[in-house]
C-alpha cells in the first residue's frame, strides 16, 4: 500500500493512539467492561459481545487483545452493540467501523482509522489532477459545458472552445461564417475518475438529432 507522508497523515487530523504491541509477554485479556466483552484467540479470531460501548473503548479493547497498534482520529466517534464469533480483526473491524461510517487503512505496523469522508480526501489527495480534450460532434460546447459542471469535483473545471462566427456578413473584410468550419471542443481538467464519468455522460449526450419525417 502506498505510504503517505508523515505531514499528510497528521495534518488531516491529530490521532489517538489507542493500542501497542510492543510488549513481549503475552497480553492479559481485557476485564469485562459491565458485562462487554472483546477476546482475541491466539489463532486471532476475534469474540466480542458490547452493548452500546463507545467505538473508541471497543477500538481500544481490539487494539489491546489482538496487540496491534491501532490509531484513530478525534472525528471517529459513535457506539458499537454487536455479537461477533470467530471472526478476524479485519472483519471486526470492518463490523464495528461500518455502522459508524468510519473506514481504516493500514500503514506498516499501524492500523489508522477516519471517517468515510477523511478517506475520501486522503483518496482524492492521492490521484493527480488530468488534463483531457474532448471533440464534440453534434452538441455545442457551451450546452455540454452546462450539463456536466456538476460531474465535477472541487478542483475541476471545463473550458470550451470559443463559439464559432455564425451567418454571412455584408463585409468584404468579414464575410463568411465559419460555423462549420471546425468541431468544438471540451477540455476538462480534474482527476480521472471523474473525467472518466464525464466522458461516459458525454458519449449519451453528444448525439445527432433525431429527425422528424414531414410527410
Amino acid at each position: 500500500m502506498k505510504r503517505f507522508p508523515h505531514s499528510i497523515l497528521l495534518g488531516v487530523l491529530p490521532g489517538i493512539v489507542l493500542g501497542a504491541a510492543h510488549a513481549q509477554e503475552a497480553t492479559p485479556a481485557e476485564p469485562p467492561l459491565n458485562g462487554n466483552v472483546v477476546h482475541v484467540t491466539d489463532q486471532g479470531t476475534v469474540e466480542m459481545h458490547v452493548d452500546n460501548v463507545p467505538l473508541a473503548t471497543v477500538l481500544r479493547m481490539l487494539s489491546v487483545q489482538s496487540r496491534r497498534n491501532i490509531v484513530a482520529t478525534p472525528a471517529v466517534q459513535g457506539s458499537v452493540t454487536a455479537n461477533l464469533f470467530n471472526v478476524t480483526l479485519e472483519e471486526a473491524l470492518d463490523a464495528v467501523l461500518l455502522s459508524n461510517n468510519a473506514g481504516y487503512r493500514v500503514e506498516g505496523n499501524f492500523i489508522y482509522v477516519y471517517t468515510n469522508e477523511q478517506l475520501t480526501q486522503l483518496a482524492a489527495a492521492e490521484t493527480p489532477l488530468q488534463t483531457r480534450v474532448f471533440t464534440l460532434n453534434h452538441i455545442r460546447a457551451a450546452d455540454a459545458q452546462t450539463l456536466l459542471e456538476p460531474l465535477l469535483s472541487t478542483e475541476g473545471s471545463i473550458t470550451v472552445s470559443p463559439e464559432a462566427e455564425a451567418g454571412v456578413a455584408s463585409s468584404a473584410d468579414e464575410a463568411g461564417g465559419d460555423t462549420h468550419a471546425a468541431h468544438d471542443l471540451l477540455i476538462v481538467y480534474d482527476r480521472l475518475d471523474r473525467i472518466t464519468r464525464i466522458a461516459e455522460v458525454l458519449q449519451q449526450i453528444d448525439v445527432r438529432p433525431k429527425q422528424v419525417l414531414i410527410e
